[in-house]
């Protein structure tokens, strides 16, 4: 696979080359080797010269997006642009410094490395249910779960620790001694193929055992390191009381294929009273909009949306636990084992993402997403009743705050939900810092593939990642009518009229700019007597802290507004300002492209 295009040129103030390297004269043609202006688009060129003109020594000029032709096709390409002063030998004037990064390689390279992860997924989920890899040249052994792309590790140490785990952790059946002995020689050893049956005690009545096949194999890799990898699948329950059933035989739902109400609740509830020694997390998923699906395309299709999101959530957790229906839209999902809450965010992320994507290409169908509320034995609670409150409070919790989400229980955070106590503390969101870059590069990739995402979804995303309570877009050419994108947490109505924000042409406003190109509007109180209308608008619609983004690409006039209204909404961190400004600038440019 090529690798994404960077290179590096120094040019003066009207952009003639002093110097570059290779890679940048091999992207920009060997006609156009006196000067970089002939590769920029000529919508573009007065940006790059203002951008040369302006920096300074010792400044971090904030990279931007332009249009570079490459020469090996001759089409233009969207090509992140990094500016900074550099002085030559000759010390008589300063030059700029230009590097590139061309986004649109970066695009393709992201989704061929995507479809790439898609199918090595795939295979691992034809292998089995719990895979294994064990490093013998560094002595590292990890058991994990396949067929997803977050890998849920049961098992990560030495193999001295591996056996240890299974004395410990799993019972293994006595007669299967044996053959626990032949497979752990033959680990150890790197036999090149083996396989072996093995039992292992079940914590049900009846003293149920569960039988494995297991399979592995032995090769060097490429630092010739000795690599003994394998999969292990079940093939039945022995000697097993009603108790000690395969979930397949309890009784399922004949909409959605998964477990009726009563089956998968009294599993929880039995296997919660048995007081397992792992982490058992109860989820609580609700289909948003149900009910605008029902009444605009009718209840055959409400029952197909149903059973689509259900084998979702169903594939999501394959291995890791089961899936019930225990309401008309309500799914409750029992996962086992998951002592990693980054393992836990990455399989509830899953199911959010994919079924957030199963109708997005469908116009005529009201957005199709799902919150989730999530609660953990024994960390919240030992009790079943209990542990279903909490989750569903957390689901409630996720459907206020805007939906398309998951809550996982805190209670530094969340309070003591079961007495009734207020939240402690208010997140600024339920998204890692991982969610809100892996957003960014989700905007760039629309943008380079050129993909026509309404902008109402595009402020939904924003909106829901960094937990805002509303966004603004207004643009439009000079002398016609604006234009308005709204977005609301709380599902409120689109304003009647655009709202140009007028405060933003008070004369003190721009004195609230920062670095990020961001207007900061976080303390009412001390700006006050500097830009008194912008806090009257501010205290007017109940907002607490804003950004406000200029747009200053091309012909448009135009703004993107944040919003909070809560009381406790923290400062705004730098990495938000950062992503945020990022985000702006993606869309102010897919605005001109429309």
């Amino acid at each position: 696979m090529a690798s994404i295009y960077t290179g590096t040129a120094v040019v003066d103030r009207k952009l003639q080359i002093a110097r570059a390297d290779e890679q940048f004269y091999q992207y920009i043609g060997s006609e156009n080797y006196a000067s970089v202006a002939g590769n920029v688009h000529p919508e573009d060129i007065d940006y790059l010269k203002k951008a040369v003109s302006e920096v300074r020594a010792g400044e971090d000029y904030e990279p931007f997006l332009i249009r570079f032709k490459n020469a090996q096709n001759g089409e233009y390409h969207h090509v992140l642009t990094q500016i900074s002063v550099v002085e030559l030998t000759d010390g008589q004037e300063s030059y700029v410094e230009i590097r590139i990064q061309d986004i649109d390689q970066m695009a393709d390279r992201f989704s061929a490395i995507c479809d790439e992860n898609d199918l090595c997924n795939e295979l691992l989920e034809i292998w089995g249910e719990r895979l294994f890899i064990y490093n013998a040249t560094l002595d590292q052994m990890q058991i994990f779960n396949g067929g997803s792309k977050n890998r849920v590790y049961s098992f990560r140490g030495s193999f001295e620790g591996f056996e240890n785990y299974i004395a410990t952790e799993r019972r293994m059946s006595p007669e299967y001694a044996d053959a626990y002995r032949e497979f752990c020689g033959n680990v150890r050893n790197g036999v090149k193929n083996f396989e072996v049956r093995l039992g292992f005690l079940e914590e049900d009545e009846d003293n149920g055992k569960a039988e494995y096949i297991v399979r592995g194999r032995t090769i060097k890799n490429s630092r010739e390191e000795q690599i003994v990898f394998g999969y292990s699948a079940r093939v039945g329950m022995v000697g097993a009381g009603s108790a000690g059933k395969a979930i397949e035989e309890f009784e399922t739902d004949v909409t959605t294929g998964l477990l009726t109400k009563k089956a998968i609740l009294n599993y929880t509830e039995n296997l919660l009273h048995r007081k397992p020694k792992y982490n058992v997390n109860l989820c609580i998923i609700d289909i948003d909009n149900f009910k605008a699906v029902n009444d605009t395309l009718g209840h055959m299709f409400g029952d197909e949306v149903l059973a689509k999101v259900s084998g979702i959530i169903k594939e999501a957790v394959k291995g890791k636990g089961i899936v019930g229906r225990i309401g008309g839209d309500e799914i409750f999902v029992v996962l086992e084992g998951i002592n990693n809450l980054s393992d836990l965010r990455g399989v509830l992320r899953n199911v959010r993402n994919d079924v957030e994507w199963a109708y997005m290409d469908r116009k005529e169908v009201p957005k199709v997403t799902c919150s989730i509320g999530v609660s953990t034995y024994p960390t919240d609670s030992e009790v079943y009743d209990e542990l279903f409150q909490i989750a569903d409070k957390m689901l409630y919790r996720a459907k206020q705050k805007g939906k398309n989400r998951y809550i996982i229980y805190t209670k530094e955070v969340h309070g003591d939900v079961l007495r009734g106590e207020t939240e402690a503390v208010i997140q600024n969101s339920t998204a890692t810092r991982q969610d809100k870059e892996d957003l960014v590069l989700k905007f760039l990739v629309y943008m380079a593939k050129q993909t026509n995402i309404p902008f109402d979804m595009l402020l939904a995303d924003i909106g829901m990642t960094f937990a805002l309570d509303e966004i603004r877009l207004i643009y439009g050419e000079e002398g016609k009518t604006l234009l308005e994108n709204f977005w609301s947490a709380e599902g409120a109505p689109r304003p009647s009229e655009p709202d140009m924000i007028s405060f933003v042409h008070e004369e003190n406003f721009g004195h609230l700019y920062r670095e990020h190109d961001m207007a900061v509007i976080d303390k009412l109180d001390l700006i006050e007597q500097l830009c008194p209308q912008t806090c009257k608008y501010m205290t007017e619609h109940g907002i607490k802290t804003a950004l406000v983004y200029k747009m200053d690409y091309r012909h448009h006039e135009g703004y993107i507004a944040y919003y909070k209204r809560s009381d406790m909404s923290r400062k705004w961190s730098d990495s938000d300002l950062a992503n945020l400004s990022y985000i702006s600038k993606i869309l102010e440019l897919i605005i001109n492209d429309r």
